[in-house]
């Protein structure tokens, strides 16, 4: 299979670098994401190999769509150098990196209604410890819904357990209690990645490049008519994808909080074209990637006053200088107080002190580490921001740490063209930077 050739970055306007509440609502002249209901039990069962993959509702960052395979495993579009990483890497570094699962073939689907679903064909030797499935949806995007659902669309989803196939009213991700036809969250930059993946394989056509109203009703009625005989051209039709098999980092969590940091002061890769190498290097030079060796690519927090989400994409980490940047970690880090009468939210001093210790005891593999050089790699921090009482405050001092996205990533091990000496000095130096901000962000509270 020919692997996903990384795209050229884009402008696009679909996700509010200002943030975003859990309430999924899309552009009322783009898409519509529906999640509609799975296949009933007894049909799954009677094809155990084909399961119906969710979205990964929580993607903060990258290019290409997560899915679901189970609550414990993440699907990601498979590229041939990132799978020979996790295939290759030392010893030392696996603590620091998502479980590697394995390889998965996924279909993706168009029926002749316009509806789009994903499948996916788990090895044999899969298995999965869920008792029940939190949300166990079937995601389908469809190019266009009709006027009511263009203007007000939403998350749609039918809870089913093992035992028991009737819909109940369970926890959904923002802790709210639901039933099939209520509201649920999805992060702003996850159906954006899903929107852009689809469009890229021909199953998600453009809609029209001038807004509606300023052409004439002919001319819109005729364009209408030429995507409606293209689709009912490609219906039916199924396009075939491996994905790799990654540990869901996330999935112990009732409010993910998670912070997606591109780390290290290169980020273009060593057989990079002149022209892409030029732009790495102008972006790189105007963020924090050139002063601290580290910039914001993705960040979601939960916000336990509002009840929402926090979001931010790549876009606005670009704004951010070492002022702001540093703001914003420690936005990022702020939770509820053990007492509710207080109305402040304080630092999480005791996940942030485990982070730098872990960051540390990374540091110390790193440096240790010949020929590895991380090119455009992240650090993914989480945390439960489930923090309603004193005892879940000490049960959400949950944190993982873990290095992520190694599709331009080298050492000796893949018999490159270029084999490098030492170790990563620069990704190692923006582990340092990420440090020294967290402990002054703690000895400012401390003092405080």
């Amino acid at each position: 299979m020919t692997s996903p050739v990384d795209p050229e970055e884009d402008n696009s306007n679909l996700v509010s670098s200002s943030g975003s509440s859990p309430v999924l609502f899309t552009d009322p002249e783009a898409e519509v994401l529906q999640v509609l209901p799975s296949k009933a039990t007894s049909e799954i069962r009677s094809k155990r190999r084909r399961v119906p993959l969710e979205p990964f509702v929580h993607q903060v960052g990258g290019h290409f769509p997560m899915v679901c395979l189970a609550k414990e495993t993440l699907c990601k579009p498979l590229n041939e150098r990132e799978h020979k990483f996790y295939k290759t890497m030392g010893k030392t570094l696996i603590p620091f990196v998502p479980r590697y699962e394995g390889t998965m073939r996924v279909e993706v689907h168009e029926d002749d209604l316009g509806y789009i679903t994903l499948t996916g064909h788990p090895p044999p030797n899969f298995k999965t410890s869920r008792k029940c499935s939190i949300h166990h949806q079937m995601f389908q995007l469809h190019h266009k819904g009709d006027s009511v659902s263009r203007s007000k669309s939403r998350s749609m989803t039918s809870l089913h357990s093992k035992d028991d196939e009737s819909e109940g009213a369970i926890e959904d991700e923002v802790g709210s209690s639901t039933s099939g036809s209520e509201e649920v969250f999805c992060n702003p930059w996850a159906l954006k990645c899903h929107r852009d993946h689809l469009k890229k394989l021909g199953l998600l056509l453009p809609g029209p490049s001038t807004p509606p109203g300023v052409v004439s009703g002919q001319v819109e009625e005729n364009l209408q008519s030429q995507n409606q005989k293209s689709r009912q051209v490609e219906a039916g039709r199924k396009k075939h994808q491996n994905y790799l098999l990654l540990e869901n980092l996330v999935s112990r969590y009732k409010y993910p909080c998670i912070l997606d940091l591109k780390v290290g002061t290169r980020q273009y890769a060593d057989d990079v074209s002149a022209a892409k190498k030029a732009r790495k290097i102008a972006k790189t030079q105007s963020t924090t990637s050139a002063s601290l060796g580290v910039r914001l690519t993705g960040m979601q927090v939960f916000d336990p006053d509002s009840g929402n989400y926090i979001c931010r994409n790549k876009y606005f980490g670009r704004t951010l200088n070492q002022e702001s940047f540093i703001d914003t970690i420690e936005d990022f880090f702020k939770s509820c107080n053990e007492s509710t009468m207080e109305e402040e939210r304080c630092i999480r001093s005791d996940i942030m002190t485990k982070v730098v210790a872990t960051i540390e005891e990374l540091i110390t593999v790193l440096n240790k580490l010949e020929t590895y050089r991380f090119y455009t790699a992240s650090l993914l921090v989480t945390y439960d921001g489930d923090c309603g009482s004193s005892q879940n405050l000490q049960k959400s001092a949950q944190y993982d740490i873990r290095m992520i996205d190694f599709a331009h990533s080298t050492h000796k091990g893949l018999r490159d063209q270029d084999i490098h000496e030492g170790p990563d000095l620069g990704f190692i130096q923006g582990l340092k930077s990420l440090v020294r901000i967290l402990e002054e962000i703690m000895q400012k509270h401390h003092q405080d």
